[in-house]
């Protein structure tokens, strides 16, 4: 029961079935393994309710690069409520939420009951790596780290006074990155997702482009009458533009008698950010007045498209080799695809993740080397 003004209402009897229909029904459940693209590997549905005004259903989808175990999963959430001559699935639900990777296993563990009676906080540790630094840790440093928890004020301390510090700032930092890196590849392979989507994310993981960007410029319309996705600045306070564009685009690359040549939209997309790089170059005083900004000879990133997200399917050697071909003939603009941007986001990621374990296993040997003229 609950209380919605001067009447109380049972939230049970809002969403009963219609007179004349049964208050109870089979559950309905179905699954689709199937699909042209390689990166999608099926999805799992249930019906949360049987009969009703609404109609709430759960779907989990998986994606990845191998199919017998997908590295990515997204948890949708829809309601749908009772139209005129039943439901209308076409329509955007009422209701739509998403849950992906490790919130879909904290909701799991909630249900669970793995959080109840006790309140408090609970930290997740599902990586070997984290787990093998944690069991490093003497039980006195162990005590004094988990005691320090309670007192905010010497959790640093304690962490530090541990001789691990730098491992567990590195590996906090690299999994909110790669928690980044997810939510952009599962936009990617959402159709729904448009250039909005991408803006949000990329706008505040500036370093997916690279480790020299180190932020976004607030300021979006430097132009009267245009307004840059992201753009991005530089260590040294260099502006680069980035244009954003669907990644669900087809075709990407066409073939043209017996040579292969990028897409209309990617021609608009380039000639779209030539005029940004021209009208750059023309306000350059006044915008270097305003802003403290020099733009002149501004350099443009253009991301459209993904290799597997074209009508017609090209051989992935084909599309980049074209797009190297494209790119060659161009000084201030390259193009790339979201495909692109993630693999070498994460690539770069995983070659940080071994330089930090490289160095903390050389600190560790130090520590414990004999002294030889003992």
């Amino acid at each position: 029961m609950t209380d919605f003004g001067d009447e109380p209402q049972n939230l049970d009897d809002i969403d009963m079935p219609p007179a004349g229909e049964p208050e109870a029904g089979p559950i309905k459940a179905w699954s689709s393994n199937t699909s042209s693209n390689p990166y999608y590997h099926g999805m799992q549905s249930v019906q949360l309710k049987p009969v009703g005004q609404t109609h709430k259903a759960a779907c989990l989808k998986f994606f990845g690069s191998d199919p017998e175990n997908p590295s990515r999963a997204r948890l949708e959430i829809t309601q749908h409520r009772k139209a005129l001559g039943g439901f209308d699935f076409d329509a955007p639900p009422e209701i739509k939420l998403y849950l992906e990777d490790d919130e879909i296993q904290v909701l799991k563990a909630f249900l669970a009951g793995q959080f109840l009676p006790a309140d408090g906080y609970y930290v997740r540790v599902d990586s070997k790596d984290m787990a093998r630094e944690v069991a490093k840790l003497s039980t006195e440093n162990l005590a004094d780290v988990f005691a320090a928890i309670l007192d905010k004020t010497h959790l640093v301390e304690a962490i530090q006074a541990s001789g691990h510090a730098d491992f567990l700032a590195d590996y906090v930092t690299n999994e909110k990155k790669r928690v980044e890196i997810g939510h952009l590849e599962t936009a990617v392979w959402d159709p729904a997702s448009d250039e909005a989507v991408f803006q949000k994310i990329l706008e505040r993981n500036p370093w997916i482009f690279g480790g020299q960007y180190v932020a976004a410029r607030p300021e979006r319309m430097m132009i009267l009458g245009d307004q840059f996705d992201v753009p991005l600045v530089t260590a040294d306070g260099s502006l680069h533009l980035v244009e954003l564009k669907k990644a669900h685009v087809s075709p990407l690359i066409r073939k043209v008698r017996n040579h292969l040549m990028v897409g209309g939209a990617v021609h608009e997309a380039v000639s779209q950010t030539q005029n940004y790089l021209r009208s750059l170059d023309e306000e350059r005083f006044r915008i270097n007045t305003t802003f403290g900004i020099d733009p002149r000879r501004v350099h443009a990133t253009v991301v459209i498209g993904h290799v597997d997200h074209s009508n017609d399917p090209m051989p992935h050697a084909d599309v980049y080799e074209t797009l190297r071909t494209y790119n060659s003939h161009m000084s201030r603009i390259t193009v790339i695809t979201y495909d692109q941007l993630v693999t070498s986001a994460r690539n770069a990621l995983d070659i940080l993740g071994h330089v930090a374990e490289d160095d903390q296993e050389d600190s560790v040997e130090h520590e414990i080397d004999e002294d030889p003229w003992a």
